[in-house]
């Protein structure tokens, strides 16, 4: 507490009843009591002394608590009068309710020990209205015992000491809280030293300042507070912001409070931005007694606000497109000149060169400086630990204040060096652009001779915009890439629609020289055609002189040249950026290309799985840095071109070999043409033989004779029926099967054959049953329709393995006549169904089951002709249904 901290006054408290007195007490209290008659006149002013005594005296007296004696100062304690001979819970039913009281007095009753106690609570009903009062007692509460030594009662001696302590805690607490003021205007003195905004105090009456601490004072550019002590305030503001005060300090003189922005100005005259919290407080007077300011630079927030602004700009400048260059154009000219004098972007190429694609200058002059520099001395071919390192590990490279001998390492030779000192260089800022875990460039920001200098903050600004620069580029650029890959594939689905619809080799090198050369942007174009054993034919060329066409035309094999031997030996494209560069590799084509121009060539091999089948050769009128896509889509274009050679190759093979295949069936048709028709003839003539014989032997003929001329008859009308069928296929090969329809009735004709054929069935064991309604008449040809029905009950009767066999004809619901021949023999492999009916199909073993394999073929062909269709269902093991469907009347042109 200081020495200027009042001191509460320490109320004392009162003395308690000596213990050694609580015996005459009770001897007096026993006399008193016990004494029939009124006191003697002796003692009756010692009885006076009592009553009146400032201390409260009371005595109860057995169990219930009986008052017997009470004094004065005891009723006016509880506040009413007190009659003696009562009960305590009648007299004062209020203490009689306390659980302290109670225990405190039943306690002395019960051990004889007597109670004292300091500020004792009890709860009082002072007024007689039932809201009790507590009060504090300082009391003695002594044992009185009977003749027996028994204790029968209690004499209370009672000081009130309520309004003492009550002051007593007063003052402690007042004591307590001048201890914190203290406390707290000691730390109010250590804040206003040390904080770490400004803060100072003002007279009221003259405008100076009178207090300040110490950020205040560094704020303005002084390094002690004193220095700023009688300075009036005024000197301290610009011009505008001492203009705008008087409103300001009006308002807070008004409302004892206000808060406004200012510019300060600092020893040196450095202007900055401030927030002042201004408090005005007056006395009891009205008049002002205080004022007081608490100032807060605002420099880094405003610098922070103009970062955000800035950020925020750019953000809007590096989404408004997706073309590459021209985005990263509007970088250079957003940084300068917020950011930089200049400014300027460099990209890395596929073939880690470094390509500068945009530049912005405060001064035109200046910006051809620095164009001159990029062209000469590219960003990244410098030494070790200049931009290379930022280009290599994505690493900023930071010079912030530019010495002449950190310019003068910079040079890569002497002009270089007088290009920097006249450019004046200060400082230099290169950060990376990184996306996706590579790093595609670099920004470069600079500053020239100036007050100007590049801070960690300008890093970090610089850092930020290249980071929304890199993601900006880093879109653009995959745009531009799905772009190119879309037109790519347009263009090779283009070259592959063309393909397709090349037949000859030739014809592939037409369509890969036109869309080929339309596609990669090359002016000239070969096709160069290599046979199995190496040798080389042009088959296309476009865009040659006359003298690269002459050579390219006398090339002989892939041997004669270095190029295309280098090419197949590696079976991978070569690509040279420029005519310079080719002849580096292949001095024997210095001659050759001499009348090509400087531009980029690529030789590429057309090139399937087996064999490389020729070479596709290409030159652009420029100088180029093939990317790996363009490498990719010409790669793909060769393949396809290859291919497609392939296929023409194939194709024309095809074509022989087809012409050489027709050739073999006329052959072959006409051979079995010629060939039936020449067995005809005599197999006709031995028929007639076996007839002759058979007459002249006449009705006595032994039975053995006849009986080996029905065997040999019977061969030969199979002989007959084979050369039959063999000359029916000639016919239908070379179109030359006629039919002469006539009305026919389709019942009539199944009887008839089913007889003719009665023996076959009765030599196969198998019985028939023939099942018409109705007649069935329609436009057919008897004999080939006989040739059917024939051929289907020959094979039934085949296969039926001796079973019933059931012939049945009838009408459709569409009018058709049908015929169905059933069998329950040994059925039909349902993998045989689908070639059934093919020539020369079998679906049975030849060893087992003879015959060409041509009657089913023969039947089909005939009623089809007919306009009709035929059927199978079969089931292996449970035989075999055949349906032929013929309608009425004969199809057009029969």
């Amino acid at each position: 507490m200081s020495a200027l901290s009042p001191v509460p006054p320490v109320v004392p408290a009162p003395e308690p009843i000596p213990e050694h007195a609580s015996a005459s007490v009770e001897a007096l209290a026993r006399a008193m009591v016990s004494a029939a008659e009124p006191w003697p006149g002796s003692l009756a002013p010692f009885h006076s002394l009592l009553m009146q005594a400032p201390v409260a005296l009371v005595l109860l007296r057995g169990p219930d608590l009986v008052f017997e004696l009470v004094n004065t100062r005891a009723e006016k304690f509880v506040g009413r009068g007190i009659s003696l001979g009562l009960p305590l819970r009648v007299v004062l039913p209020e203490v009689a309710a306390q659980p302290r009281v109670m225990n405190m007095i039943e306690g002395v009753l019960r051990t004889g020990e007597p109670f004292v106690g300091d500020a004792f609570p009890v709860a009082l009903d002072r007024h007689g209205d039932g809201q009790l009062d507590e009060a504090l007692f300082d009391m003695l509460c002594q044992p009185l015992r009977d003749a027996d030594g028994q204790v029968d009662g209690v004499l209370m001696a009672v000081v009130e000491v309520t309004s003492q302590v009550r002051a007593l805690q007063r003052a402690e607490v007042l004591e307590e809280g001048m201890a914190r003021q203290a406390r707290a205007l000691d730390g109010w003195e250590r804040l206003f030293a040390h904080a770490a905004l400004g803060m100072a105090s003002v007279d009221p009456e003259t405008g100076l300042l009178d207090a300040v601490n110490a950020a205040y004072a560094r704020m303005h550019g002084y390094d002690c507070p004193a220095d700023l002590i009688g300075v009036p305030v005024r000197a301290l503001m610009s011009a505008k912001s001492w203009e705008a005060f008087p409103a300001q300090l009006a308002t807070t003189l008004d409302r004892g409070h206000h808060t406004y922005e200012q510019v300060r100005v600092q020893r040196n005259g450095v202007q900055f931005p401030v927030l002042v919290d201004a408090v005005a407080l007056r006395g009891a007077d009205g008049r002002v007694a205080y004022r007081a300011v608490v100032v807060q630079d605002l420099r880094e927030r405003k610098a922070a606000e103009d970062r955000f602004a800035f950020m925020e700009h750019a953000g809007e400048v590096l989404s408004s497109s997706l073309e590459c260059r021209p985005l990263l154009q509007r970088l250079t000219e957003l940084a300068v000149p917020r950011l930089a004098d200049g400014c300027a972007v460099d990209l890395l190429t596929e073939d880690g060169t470094v390509e500068r694609v945009a530049l912005s200058h405060r001064d035109p002059e200046r910006a051809g400086i620095a164009r001159e520099l990029g062209r000469r001395w590219p960003l990244g071919a410098g030494p070790e630990g200049d931009v290379a390192e930022v280009l290599r590990a994505g690493q900023p490279w930071f010079l912030p204040d530019l010495t002449e001998a950190q310019r003068d390492a910079l040079a890569r030779d002497a002009e270089h060096l007088a290009l920097l000192r006249a450019w004046g260089l200060r400082g230099l800022m290169v950060v990376p652009l990184r996306a996706r875990g590579r790093v595609l460039g670099c920004v470069s920001f600079v500053v020239e001779d100036g007050g100007r200098r590049y801070s960690e903050a300008d890093l970090a600004l610089a850092m930020e915009l290249a980071r929304r620069a890199s993601l900006a580029a880093d879109h653009a650029l995959l745009y531009a890439e799905a772009r190119e890959a879309q037109a790519r594939t347009e263009r090779l689905q283009a070259v592959t629609a063309a393909l397709s619809r090349a037949v000859t080799a030739e014809d592939v090198a037409d369509v890969l020289v036109r869309e080929g050369l339309q596609a990669s942007g090359a002016v000239r174009g070969a096709v160069l055609m290599r046979d199995a054993v190496g040798r080389v034919r042009p088959l296309r060329l476009a865009g040659y002189g006359p003298v690269m066409k002459e050579r390219l035309q006398m090339l002989q094999t892939v041997a004669s040249t270095p190029m295309l031997a280098r090419v197949e030996a590696r079976r991978e494209s070569l690509w040279f950026s420029s005519r310079s560069v080719l002849h580096a590799e292949h001095p024997e084509e210095f001659a050759a290309t001499e009348s090509t121009g400087e531009g980029a060539r690529a030789a590429l091999p057309l090139m399937t799985e087996l064999r490389v089948m020729g070479y596709l050769l290409l030159g652009w009128e420029a100088t180029r840095n093939f990317t790996s896509a363009e490498r990719t889509f010409l790669d793909a274009l060769a393949r396809q071109c290859a291919q497609a050679l392939e296929r023409a190759e194939l194709y024309e093979a095809l074509q022989v070999a087809h012409a050489q295949a027709q050739a073999a069936v006329r052959m072959r048709d006409e051979f079995l043409s010629v060939a039936s028709h020449e067995l005809k003839t005599p197999l006709t003539s031995l028929i007639l033989q076996h007839g002759l014989i058979e007459r002249a032997l006449g009705p006595d003929t032994g039975s053995q004779v006849g009986l080996r001329l029905t065997t040999a008859m019977r061969q030969v009308q199979r002989l007959t029926a084979l050369v039959d069928n063999l000359l029916d296929v000639s016919r239908l090969s070379l179109g030359n099967l006629s039919l002469a329809p006539t009305e026919v009735d389709l019942a009539q004709a199944a009887r008839d054959a089913v007889d003719r054929l009665g023996e076959v069935f009765a030599q196969a064991r198998c019985p028939v049953s023939v099942e018409t309604r109705e007649p069935l008449r329609g436009q057919w040809d008897a004999l080939r329709l006989d040739q059917v029905l024939v051929n289907l009950l020959t094979n039934a009767a085949k296969y039926g393995a001796g079973r019933p066999v059931r012939v049945s004809t009838g009408r459709s619901e569409r009018g058709e006549a049908w015929v169905e021949v059933r069998d329950e023999g040994i059925g039909i492999p349902a993998d045989a169904l689908p070639r059934l009916f093919g020539r020369f199909e079998r679906a049975v073993s030849e060893r087992n089951y003879g015959g060409l394999g041509l009657g089913l073929y023969i039947s089909r062909q005939i009623v089809e002709a007919l306009g009709g269709r035929i059927e199978v269902e079969s089931l292996p093991g449970q035989g075999a249904t055949f349906t032929v469907h013929l309608p009425c009347a004969p199809p057009p042109g029969t």
